[in-house]
C-alpha cells in the first residue's frame, strides 16, 4: 500500500517531462474538440452551409447581373456621358456659329448690291434732272402742212419794222432775223426744239455728225439778244440757243424742211 502513491508519483513525473520535451505534440483534449467540431460540422443543415457561404461572397464581392460583365463602372459610364453631351453642346454651338456667321454675309452681300443699285438708281436720276433741267419744257411743234402756199409762209421780207440781216454763222448754218422773227436755215433734220422758261432760252438741236467751235454771237434785234450755235459730236448733234427779250412761251416755232421759224406772238 506504501508503494502505490509513489507509483502514481512517479507517473505523473514521467508525463509532466514529456510535455515540456515536446509542447507541439496534441494533447487528448485537442483530439477530443477537433472530433466533436467534425462532427457538428458533418450534421449541419446543407440549407444552412449554402446561406452562410451567400453572405459570405455577398460581402467579399459586388454582385454582377447578367449582362453586367462588359458594363464599365458608374462613374465611367456618368463620365462619358458627361463628355459626349459636352461635345454635342460645343459642335451644336459650333454649328450656330457658322450659321450666324453664314447669314451675317449673306446681309452685307445684300446690303452691297442695294448700295450699287441706290448709287446706280441716282446717278441715273442725277443725270436725267440735268438732262431735264438743260432741255427744260418740251414743246412740240407739228409740220407746216405740205399744202401751205407761198403767201402763208413767214417772210422777212414782210417786215417792215426792222430790215432783215443774215449770218453765216457755220458753213452748214444761216440764220437770218429781224424784231420779231427768225429763221435758222440748214439741210439737217430737226431732232426736238423746247424752251428753258427761267433763263428765256429758245433750244433747237439738229441731228448732224459734225465738228466744230462754239459760236457765240450777239444780236441786233428787240426780241432776239444772242444766239449761241454747240457741238454734240458724241450724241451726234449740235444745238442753237437763242436768248430772247420776253418769256419763251411767248414765241411760236415752226419748220419744214430746211427751215425753222422763230415768230414773236
Amino acid at each position: 500500500m506504501k508503494s502505490l502513491p509513489l507509483i502514481v508519483t512517479s507517473l505523473l513525473i514521467v508525463a509532466s517531462l514529456q510535455a515540456r520535451e515536446n509542447p507541439f505534440m496534441p494533447t487528448k483534449a485537442y483530439d477530443d474538440e477537433v472530433a466533436r467540431l467534425m462532427e457538428i460540422d458533418q450534421n449541419y443543415p446543407a440549407e444552412f452551409m449554402e446561406k452562410n457561404q451567400d453572405i459570405e461572397l455577398e460581402d467579399m464581392t459586388p454582385i454582377l447581373h447578367e449582362g453586367d460583365v462588359n458594363k464599365p463602372l458608374p462613374s465611367a459610364v456618368a463620365k462619358s456621358e458627361e463628355e459626349m453631351k459636352k461635345e454635342q453642346m460645343e459642335k451644336e454651338a459650333q454649328i450656330k456659329k457658322e450659321k450666324m456667321l453664314e447669314e451675317a454675309l449673306k446681309k452685307v452681300e445684300a446690303a452691297k448690291k442695294e448700295a450699287a443699285k441706290a448709287k446706280m438708281e441716282k446717278a441715273k436720276a442725277m443725270a436725267k434732272a440735268k438732262e431735264l433741267e438743260e432741255r427744260g419744257p418740251v414743246i412740240y411743234v407739228k409740220p407746216r402742212p405740205e399744202d401751205m402756199t407761198v403767201q402763208e409762209e413767214p417772210k422777212m421780207q414782210d417786215d417792215m419794222q426792222m430790215e432783215v440781216k443774215s449770218l453765216k454763222v457755220l458753213p452748214f448754218l444761216t440764220v437770218e432775223y429781224s424784231n420779231d422773227k427768225m429763221t435758222l436755215n440748214t439741210k439737217y433734220k430737226i431732232m426736238k426744239k423746247f424752251y428753258l422758261e427761267d433763263e428765256k432760252k429758245l433750244i433747237v438741236d439738229f441731228k448732224a455728225n459734225v465738228s466744230f467751235f462754239t459760236k457765240k454771237i450777239d444780236l441786233d434785234s428787240a426780241n432776239f439778244k444772242q444766239l449761241v450755235a454747240g457741238n454734240h459730236k458724241e450724241e451726234q448733234f449740235f444745238r442753237v440757243v437763242v436768248l430772247v427779250e420776253d418769256m419763251p412761251s411767248t414765241y411760236d416755232i415752226s419748220f419744214d424742211d430746211d427751215l425753222v421759224y422763230i415768230v414773236s406772238k
